[in-house]
């Protein structure tokens, strides 16, 4: 007994950092991909409620946002950058509509910052699907931050307005009420030039509301009224509530220049402010961008991609083939062009099942998907199928452009001796990084030779993953 303090003594007396660092009496291991540390039990219990739990209980894995959460709070306690790393990429992937709230609690209970930004910002995109959530356990500047999100998604200003109050009562029926400052700058995220007269009558019956944004947001339709042609009858932006982009269809009607555009000019609502208006006050004057829909990447052709989803309308109907006219004469609701077809259909290109196609043996093959007027994407990712039923003349040297017009082609990612296509009717997905800009046209440019050192270009498969914007109508 008398020598093992002896040996603590000696060990504690070199520095209890060193035992931290050597591993010395670990009695545990984190394993992060290859690399392993050596832990002290209780030296993690005392600092971590979850492996507190788990080393008192029977320890098996499992990836749940309870315990993600709280291995990267040790991560970031502990200074073990890859396991941070790991996990982060983890959440990254799991955090979607479905799953964000209860990410979200988790970072807010575990104070991790770093993930606060991709939850808020996923709330924001939803927040169409979102805003009939309980989402009082916010704090007030969170909740803000959301309210304040450039593209928070909803279709008329009703939903912001409502989610407000509902935020405010819940907050006070709790026992927790909302600070008056913090009330006033939610309130003043509601853009009332844009909501229907029945909702401002609403508004000004609320006493929370400040009324100088009432007076903003009525002097704004008379502005709009007094300048709308005597010829036709006077139109007002938003008389079914209803916002912009995405969501309004007479956007362009006389009576409705109180938004932009779509050639981007600056609304009559906007150019009427005073030039010492504020930018807060100029955000609220102007109409809310579309909205997206997130479609998240998980397996090769799941179902769950853009293409799908134009192909079951809206996810709503069976599948049909989105290349081929619904009706004679009309448009396909996906425009595909190629270089060449020398084996199958232009159709074959966005197929559902493998069918084998491919152009002629030209250098430079390409093949074009136009979404259409009404779709663009942010992508994050997308899927290829090769065209043969054999190894043979699959894509090496390629690259994925997108394209607002058409016209002018930007380089989303470059393939150079990629060899993930490999077999007969082979899929295989990549992700796209550091795109910001909604494209209706792609395009796959072979810029080398296949696999076969020859120009056939063979693909029976094409999806895409990412922000879905959509023009003329809401997404219901």
């Amino acid at each position: 007994m008398e020598s093992e303090v002896d040996v603590s003594v000696r060990v504690f007396r070199r520095g209890f950092g060193q035992v931290l660092r050597t591993g010395e009496h670990a009695d545990a291991e984190v394993v992060v991909g290859r690399r392993r540390y050596k832990v002290h039990r209780l030296i993690l219990a005392k600092g971590s409620e979850f492996f507190a739990t788990s080393f008192a209980s029977s320890f098996t894995e499992a990836q749940t946002q309870d315990n993600a959460m709280a291995l990267l709070a040790m991560a970031d306690l502990l200074l073990i950058e890859p396991l941070r790393a790991k996990v982060l990429l983890h959440l990254a992937k799991a955090i979607d509509v479905d799953s964000v709230l209860a990410f979200l609690k988790q970072a807010i209970l575990h104070a991790q910052s770093s993930i606060l930004p991709l939850c808020l910002r996923t709330v924001s995109k939803n927040f169409h699907i979102l805003a009939d959530a309980d989402l009082s356990f916010l704090p007030p500047d969170l909740f803000l931050d959301i309210m304040e999100d450039p593209w928070l998604a909803v279709k008329s200003e009703k939903t912001v307005f409502d989610a407000i109050g509902a935020y405010i009562s819940a907050r006070d029926a709790a026992g927790v009420p909302v600070p008056q400052d913090a009330v006033v700058a939610l309130y003043e995220t509601i853009r009332y030039p844009f909501m229907p007269y029945e909702l401002l009558v609403e508004a000004q019956a609320n006493p929370l509301v400040p009324q100088a944004l009432l007076v903003e947001g009525l002097m704004a339709r008379l502005r709009r009224h007094e300048g709308a042609p005597r010829s036709g009858p006077a139109s007002t932006a938003g008389t079914d509530g209803t916002n912009g982009g995405a969501d309004d269809a007479d956007a362009s009607d006389a009576g409705d220049a109180a938004a932009s555009g779509d050639d981007g000019s600056v609304s009559d609502v906007l150019a009427g402010l005073p030039a010492t208006a504020d930018a807060k006050c100029r955000l609220r004057h102007t109409r809310r961008p579309p909205y997206s829909i997130t479609l998240r990447y998980k397996a090769d052709f799941d179902g769950g991609g853009v293409i799908h989803w134009i192909a079951t309308d809206r996810g709503r109907g069976p599948w049909t083939n989105p290349a081929l006219p619904q009706l004679p004469g009309v448009r396909p609701r996906i425009q595909i062009t190629v270089s060449s077809l020398e084996k199958g259909e232009v159709a074959a290109f966005v197929a559902l099942d493998p069918v084998q196609t491919w152009t002629k043996d030209v250098p430079a093959s390409w093949i074009t998907w136009d979404l259409g007027h009404d779709y663009s994407v942010v992508p994050t990712h997308y899927s290829l199928r090769h065209g043969g039923n054999y190894k043979a003349d699959s894509l090496r040297n390629w690259d994925l452009q997108g394209s607002t017009d058409g016209v002018t082609w930007s380089v989303l990612r470059r393939h150079v001796n990629d060899s993930s296509l490999n077999g007969p009717f082979d899929t295989a997905t990549w992700p796209i990084d550091d795109v910001s800009t909604p494209y209706r046209y792609f395009r796959i440019l072979q810029s080398g030779h296949n696999s076969s050192r020859r120009n056939f270009l063979l693909l029976c498969g094409f999806e895409l993953y990412g922000d879905l914007y959509i023009r003329n109508e809401a997404y219901a």
